[in-house]
């Protein structure tokens, strides 16, 4: 029913009548009485409350019950955040978040997921340089499920073609790619087989350190340059993990080398972050 509203008596006044401001100034709508509920309000006045304000209110107690205490393996229901919201509110939902994947998963387990995969040259702040390593990125939730579990740092993952099953592993540069994206440098790519959106398995795993490594350069002029040991040393100083079987690219200069991984001790995948190889 849309008639003119009566005139305003205050700040908090309520008409007598049993109508209700809706939406503007011009607009109520006529709610029977037997629909209205007379409670008595903290300052001894009685107050008439609708059945529709009274099964809002038992609905988000419930919602707040289901959130500070979810079920194992349910899908929790958190309240949408309005125009009106304070500031907070953001940061409570994410830490709610958090605690009620962390009950949901098992941390016994390692983490592992599949992604699409992009080169590096796809993402909006990669690095040119990056494209001479083995690290990676990968979404912020990637972070918060292995955080969970009792990981070595720096954190390694292993990444498998499922279609050749091909592997290798990496690092990773930051946790701030798009869900359910992986970025990888272009070589890896081309050693695992990958297209552009092909599906990988992530898994997270604890590399050992390595002692020994054996490479093997696909042409002699490598070993013909002034410095091939500080160039080795260079590109070494970006990666995380060495495969054997890999392939990997020495820059000197403008020009490119490729060496194979012939062998790694004392694993055939090791960690070369603070050991003498």
């Amino acid at each position: 029913v849309v008639v003119p509203a009566p005139p305003l008596q205050g700040v908090g006044h309520r008409p007598r009548c049993a109508c209700w401001a809706q939406r503007s100034a011009f607009e109520i709508e006529v709610v029977p009485l037997r629909r209205l509920k007379r409670k008595v309000g903290a300052n001894g006045q009685h107050v008439m409350t609708s059945r529709r304000t009274r099964n809002s209110r038992r609905s988000n107690r419930r919602s707040r019950a289901t959130a500070n205490n979810p079920a194992p393996g349910s899908r929790v229901r958190l309240p949408r955040r309005t125009r009106n919201t304070p500031a907070w509110f953001g940061l409570a939902r994410g830490q709610l978040e958090v605690q009620h994947r962390s009950r949901s998963i098992d941390v016994s387990k390692p983490y592992r997921k599949q992604f699409r995969v992009y080169p590096l040259s796809y993402f909006m702040n990669s690095n040119p340089s990056m494209e001479e390593s083995d690290k990676i990125y990968l979404p912020q939730s990637a972070f918060e499920e292995v955080s969970l579990r009792h990981v070595n740092l720096p954190m390694t993952f292993e990444i498998r073609n499922p279609v050749n099953e091909k592997k290798t592993h990496s690092g990773v540069i930051e946790f701030t790619a798009e869900e359910y994206k992986a970025y990888l440098p272009k070589w890896m790519m081309d050693n695992l087989g990958f297209q552009i959106e092909s599906i990988a398995d992530i898994t997270s795993v604890n590399l050992r350190k390595g002692k020994f490594v054996v490479l093997q350069a696909h042409k002699t002029a490598f070993t013909t340059l002034p410095d091939p040991k500080g160039a080795l040393t260079n590109t070494l100083q970006r990666f995380t993990c060495l495969t054997q079987g890999d392939t990997i690219t020495v820059r000197y200069g403008s020009s490119c080398y490729k060496l194979d991984v012939h062998e790694t001790r004392p694993d055939p995948k090791i960690t070369v972050v603070d050991t003498d190889v």
